[in-house]
């Protein structure tokens, strides 16, 4: 069945089984780089969780709804933001064709990044996504860090002694 819903998706588009994992997003129409695919509006298709209302929330829920929250919910800035809609079946690629808008940094919609051909998978980078410490606490606290995302080990400072006048490069 193909969908087109202007509120949220903004092309017409498929949910069927994915050789990524489980459901994924398929294009029903050529889109140009730079297309509008897919508007998020709290409220409709999104809400905003903070630090603290995450980790409520988790903590109310059941098992199986705080595991399809994690695996749906996406870093923003220092919040988390869970899509209700078939946003929520759009997979990882390394190779992504879909992402944020390449001249708005925090742009909260979801753009073509090259041209896609009808029946290809709609495909996010999830590394481009925001995760703060405080998300990867609440990952880990309930085991469901996602397996895209390398954790960072912290950064260590190293001072490294000052070159000799001698040895340094000459800039002319």
């Amino acid at each position: 069945m193909l969908f087109l819903n202007i509120t949220k998706m903004q092309v017409l588009y498929e949910v069927k089984d994915s050789v990524h994992e489980g459901k994924g997003v398929f294009a029903q129409q050529k889109i140009k780089k730079g297309t509008l695919v897919w508007k998020r509006i709290l409220g409709i298709n999104a809400k905003i969780y903070t630090k603290e209302s995450s980790f409520t929330h988790c903590a109310i829920i059941s098992e199986n709804e705080r595991n399809r929250f994690l695996d749906v919910a996406y870093g923003d800035g220092n919040d988390l933001v869970f899509t209700w809609d078939d946003s929520q079946y759009f997979n990882h690629s390394n190779f992504a064709n879909c992402g944020g808008h390449e001249t708005e940094w925090h742009d909260p919609h979801c753009y073509a990044i090259k041209d896609i051909e009808i029946g290809q998978e709609l495909l996010e980078d999830y590394r481009d996504y925001d995760y703060t410490n405080w998300m990867i606490d609440l990952y880990n606290k309930y085991s469901r860090m996602p397996d895209f995302y390398d954790v960072p080990s912290p950064v260590e400072t190293v001072i490294l002694p000052f070159p000799s006048s001698s040895s340094s490069p000459s800039f002319k």
